[in-house]
């Protein structure tokens, strides 16, 4: 049964009044955290990369991590968020591009790394959003993975 803290903390006489023992309840709750914890597939991943540096995600294959696992979920798109490098009181030295540096590197990795064509279409870039880079990833009949294992993010 617990303890009776445990017991007071989760309601414990409210289970008993709803005619629940204090088993079924528990499952009930393991359940419900099974549930928000799954993933939909076809979900679009998006993940914020504010806060690091280019030479963390890009130039060490990060990068390319991100996107392997991406496709072993069975997910169709990823946006990276970068951030578009603006309204710091600094002006850039790319005044026609709608990111900054770190979304520069990016969508060269992108468009040139050819070990990352395995799961993008690179054609399908989308860079019309500032700030962020969309990608389109190929197929993947059988995902294999739920969730992102990349130490330090």
């Amino acid at each position: 049964m617990g303890s009776p803290a445990l017991r007071d903390r989760l309601g414990y006489d409210l289970v008993r009044k709803c005619g629940l023992r204090w088993s079924e309840f528990l499952r009930f709750l393991s359940n419900i955290q099974l549930v928000l914890n799954t993933r939909i597939r076809g979900e679009k991943v998006k993940i914020d990369l504010h806060g690091y540096h280019p030479s963390e995600i890009v130039f060490n294959g990060t990068l390319g991590k991100i996107v392997e696992q991406t496709w072993e979920m069975g997910e169709n798109e990823l946006t990276l968020i970068h951030g578009h490098g603006r309204n710091r009181g600094i002006t850039p030295g790319f005044v026609n591009t709608n990111t900054g540096y770190f979304g520069l590197c990016i969508r060269q990795a992108l468009r040139h790394d050819q070990s990352l064509r395995r799961w993008i279409k690179y054609t399908t870039l989308d860079c019309r959003e500032m700030g962020s880079t969309t990608i389109r990833l190929k197929a993947n009949p059988n995902p294999t993975r739920k969730q992102f294992d990349i130490p330090g993010m």
